[in-house]
């Protein structure tokens, strides 16, 4: 099936059991899993740490709905959406706002987090965001911890996917132990 398009006749669809996208599609076909799916996307996943926080800063069309989602499923306190205009991207402004936008969230919420998930999205991979540097800043500032999750439809088939990429954010909080299997 390799190098030819995926085709399925709708009535088809209807019959499908099981796991819908392993039936009407295979595993090696191109895809995209958009944020208003519904199920396990990388907000929630990071928003199952304890005591941790995300904050998402994007342009509106690529937060909106993920973001509606989140506060269906209870997230209101501890998911923050920063929307980004076009200009603060153009003129590299957009670091600054997160900086101030993670100083307001720390002020105003009444228990600090341990962790910050810092979301990333597509944009900030075309335009190279470097927000290794903000986080570093951030924990030495605030004295919390901050991880990076990423929502890369345009990722989905790749070697770094959206959910493994959050993954291992959240493993990384988890103290090293010297014992190996």
């Amino acid at each position: 099936m390799k190098n030819s398009p995926f085709v399925i006749p709708i009535k088809e669809l209807g019959a499908a059991k099981g796991h819908w996208q392993r039936k009407i599609m295979p595993d090696d076909a191109l895809h995209y899993m958009p944020p208003s799916g519904g199920g396990w996307g990388v907000v929630r996943m990071a928003l199952q740490v304890p005591e941790s926080i995300v904050l998402m800063a994007a342009p509106p069309v690529c937060a909106r709905i993920g973001f509606l989602r989140e506060l269906r499923l209870g997230y209101r306190n501890r998911f923050f959406l920063l929307d980004l205009g076009e200009e603060e991207f153009i003129d590299g402004r957009y670091l600054g706002s997160v900086r101030e936008a993670v100083t307001e969230i720390l002020s105003r919420i009444p228990v600090k987090p341990k962790v910050l998930f810092l979301c990333e999205t597509c944009i900030d991979d075309l335009i190279g965001s470097d927000y290794a540097g903000l986080a570093g800043e951030i924990e030495r500032t605030f004295g919390v911890w901050v991880r990076m999750i990423h929502i890369r439809p345009t990722a989905a088939d790749g070697r770094r996917p959206s959910g493994l990429v959050t993954q291992l954010s959240m493993y990384s909080l988890l103290a090293r132990q010297g014992i190996r299997d």
